[in-house]
């Protein structure tokens, strides 16, 4: 049905939406009716790059068929750029051969178009340097075919596919960014932006999203919007004139403006959306912003997250199937509202947000019998957040003061975090009455399902934190309940300091991985690992009942104005903020805030001051405090012939920092080393290293040799050196 639907689609949009639905059907014999559709003529030109995305489920069982339909497009010069890029991005889903990657190593040899060659290069240079080992075999191929083509170089600013990737060899898991950049033969405008995020555990590749964005006709808009002009005001009417009067050449026609958006998760398109050109316009003018801004916006959004699943079976010593499962479902709800609050002099928007997440993992193991009785164990771990949010931000252009104002959680809805673990053992079958009673023969007291837990006894809770801070007017509460494998290890710093530890867990040198793995071990704090037992846990902020800090003010103002006391010497420059931090209600809570930075000609001295000072409160009958932190930085002065070649520059530094906390009058710094006075002071000179000296003065390792190289590169006699661009770089780094 979806194939007819495609037949006899008569728009643009409706084709699109067709072809996202065949594919998403994951149907081969209806997927393969499509192959036809990728020739010249068949199909619109705009249509024919979804076809062949449209094709790569084909990939997985019948590679022939669809290296037949894909390889052709590919090696043919007379097709279209955006057509030999598209089945370029596709080809690498059939794991090409050694002999079939010969044959487009070749091909790029003898390309004439840039695009496609600088978009087959970055390719080819991703796989080849990839870290997923599910594409290792190919990555050896490609680097010893590369050696071929090392000398083409590519080019950013043309069509590029990029990938940035990780991968932990050690625990198996790895992820990857990607950007690609498509441009036409008759535009410098970007004709397809897409990106896509990727995860990887094991063997198993995931992708949770993929965003394409295709554009078209919008050479004159993005002058306008950049340049901020008419087209007759950057048209050559010389040169127009010339090529359409004199030389009879009629230009090309502006094709209409029209935009595209494709969302897809784990290979599904999600959501389609096609924009003309007067929504577009619109856009690109900002009404539709304009009138969100004029009327506010309000809107709630329930939405359900489908991470990635996977079951893989082995068989067992007793020649039973075992599955070992895992998923990752889960749900968000956000509320959001935005309003216009401007005031005489001043900006002011209001933004109200109340998101709810929730996260659930489920890992199970089953032993499948078909004979008989199956049995297996779920292990289920759930997070859910609470993120309350009210704010109110201000700008005042007179004085460049901002405003924000934040009202605190409150005990109906505070910001909380949640956190469960608990492992279910059950038993089914055919018939589960007979699954029921060969359980009963051999344990009485057990039920199809049932928690694993050693007994409600062993089951306790304890409360880690309970404090009701009066100063900021909040209230805390931290809990593990129904737990019985929590180890009774409270401090945070503790916590922390367990989880990120070098250990044989995180010693791997990936600092993806090394990061992953804290926080997971931070995750996994609260039971054994791995986890058999019953634990949840949670944590909760809201303000106190009595005496509430009701909301959160900050008023900050930045300026360069000379500070009293200092001399405005040339090439001297100044930095200052001053607000303050209120925490509103009865009584009110308020902390004077003050930054200073003040730095010299390229840097060679500055000086960072910082002041947080504390305002005395009788009602809570807390006194005047102050942390005050100084940061000196001074690097040696420039020499003389710092442009000469070796410099005698001797690149030192001396840097002093100092922490001075404790009672001082209101709005000053308390004095260092008083008494009663806590104070901090750490001085640090680095100098550089012998072999960094030896190397200036050698000139054999980058960037010294680099203009070296430069005197005798491209067959230069090296008598005259000239001046490129990295020696230009280089010195004015320098």
């Amino acid at each position: 049905m979806s194939y007819e639907a495609f037949k006899s689609a008569k728009t643009h949009p409706e084709m699109i939406v067709a072809l996202s639905t065949l594919r998403n059907t994951n149907l081969i014999p209806a997927i393969e009716r499509l192959i036809p559709h990728v020739k010249s003529g068949s199909v619109p030109h705009a249509v024919r790059p979804h076809v062949i995305f449209a094709l790569q489920p084909i990939a997985a069982v019948n590679r022939n068929k669809f290296l037949s339909a894909v390889l052709p497009l590919i090696l043919n010069a007379t097709e279209t750029t955006e057509i030999r890029i598209a089945a370029i991005s596709t080809l690498f889903r059939v794991q090409p051969t050694f002999l079939e990657l010969q044959q487009l190593i070749a091909g790029a040899i003898w390309e004439r178009n840039q695009e496609v060659l600088n978009f087959m290069m970055t390719t080819f240079r991703n796989y080849a340097d990839s870290k997923n080992p599910c594409v290792k075999p190919i990555a050896n191929q490609l680097q010893l075919l590369m050696r071929r083509v090392a000398h083409i170089k590519t080019n950013f600013f043309r069509s590029s596919n990029r990938v940035f990737d990780f991968q932990d060899q050690k625990y198996g898991f790895g992820g990857g960014l990607q950007l690609a950049t498509i441009y036409g033969e008759e535009s410098r405008a970007p004709l397809i932006i897409s990106g896509r995020a990727s995860y990887r555990i094991s063997e198993y590749s995931y992708v949770p999203l993929e965003i394409m964005i295709r554009l078209e006709g919008v050479e004159d808009a993005y002058v306008r919007l950049f340049r901020k002009l008419d087209p007759k005001d950057f048209k050559l009417d010389t040169l127009k004139d010339l090529l359409q009067k004199t030389m009879k050449i009629v230009p090309r026609q502006q094709a209409p403006m029209k935009m595209e958006i494709l969302l897809r998760s784990q290979g599904y398109t999600l959501m389609y959306r096609h924009m003309g050109m007067e929504e577009i316009a619109g856009l690109m003018e900002g009404k539709g912003l304009v009138e969100m801004i004029s009327r506010g916006l309000k809107m709630t959004r329930n939405m359900v997250m489908l991470g990635g699943q996977h079951i893989s079976w082995r068989a067992n010593d007793a020649g039973l199937p075992v599955g070992v499962g895992l998923s990752t479902p889960g749900f968000a709800r956000h509320q959001l509202a935005y309003g216009n609050v401007n005031q005489p002099t001043k900006l002011g928007r209001s933004i109200l947000a109340d998101l709810d997440v929730t996260l659930q993992v489920v890992t199970y193991m089953v032993a499948y019998n078909p004979l008989g009785v199956s049995q297996g164990i779920i292990k289920a771990r759930g997070s859910r957040i609470h993120l309350p949010a009210n704010l109110l931000v201000g700008f005042s252009p007179a004085d460049s003061q901002v405003e924000i104002k934040m009202n605190t959680p409150t005990e109906e809805k505070p910001l909380s975090y949640l956190f469960s673990s608990n492992t279910v053992a059950f038993m089914w079958g055919k018939d589960d009455s007979k699954a029921l009673s060969y359980l009963k023969d051999t344990c009485s007291e057990c039920e199809s399902k049932a928690l694993v837990t050693r007994g409600e006894q062993f089951r306790k809770g304890q409360v880690i934190r309970e404090n009701i801070n009066e100063i900021l007017g909040m209230e805390s509460h931290v809990e593990v309940y129904n737990c019985e494998t929590y180890t009774g290890k409270a401090s945070i710093a503790k916590v922390m300091y367990e989880s990120f530890k070098p250990s044989e867990i995180n010693s791997h040198g990936s600092v993806p991985g090394f990061l992953v793995m804290g926080f997971m071990q931070m995750r996994n704090y609260f039971y054994q690992y791995p986890p058999t037992g019953a634990c949840s846990m949670k944590a909760v902020l809201h303000r106190t009942q009595v005496k509430p800090a009701e909301a959160i003010e900050i008023k900050l103002k930045m300026d360069s104005a000379v500070p009293a006391g200092k001399k405005a010497a040339p090439g001297r420059s100044f930095s200052n903020v001053k607000g303050a931090i209120t925490l509103l209600g009865t009584p009110e809570r308020k902390w004077n805030v003050e930054v200073n930075v003040e730095s010299e000609p390229f840097n060679v001295k500055s000086q960072v001051a910082v002041k947080i000072a504390r305002l005395a409160n009788r009602e809570l009958k807390v006194p005047n405090r102050a942390l005050c932190v100084n940061v000196k930085t001074a690097w040696a002065a420039l020499p003389d012939d710092v442009f000469e070649t070796p410099s005698s520059i001797e690149p030192s530094v001396q840097r002093e920092v100092s922490f001075v906390w404790g009672e001082a009058p209101a709005d000053q710094c308390p004095k260092a080393n008083a008494k009663d006075i806590s104070t901090i002071l750490i001085k640090v000179q680095g100098n550089i290293t012998e072999a960094q000296r030896e190397a200036a003065t050698s000139r054999n390792t980058y960037p010294y040799d680099r203009c070296d190289l430069d005197r005798t590169d491209a067959g230069r006699s090296g008598i005259v050196g000239p001046m490129t661009q990295v020696m230009m770089e280089f010195l004015s780094i320098s």
